[in-house]
């Protein structure tokens, strides 16, 4: 997934938004975000949103919102590239 944009909404976190590239993703997976020229960094997905819903599963193509936990809003930026640490 590649970071179209990154939000901090206050008592959820940090949320970063982007089109699924991979299969499928689920709550409680753990990621690595790479910032191309620092090093990289890894951290789990606490919650998935879509439009108006929470989900427990997001599929290829799908246009989410990944809360992220331990990361702070300043160390991801758009054009970020995120990846998972397994294939599911």
């Amino acid at each position: 997934m590649i970071i179209d944009s990154v939000v901090h909404i206050i008592g959820r976190g940090v949320v970063v938004l982007g089109q699924i590239q991979n299969e499928k993703i689920e709550v409680g997976q753990k990621i690595i975000i790479d910032p191309e020229f620092l090093p990289e960094f890894d951290t789990e997905i606490k919650d998935i949103e879509a439009f108006r819903k929470n989900l427990k599963i997001a599929k290829k193509n799908d246009y989410v919102g990944l809360v992220l936990s331990r990361v702070e809003k300043n160390k991801v930026k758009k054009k970020m590239k995120i990846y998972t640490t397994k294939i599911l």
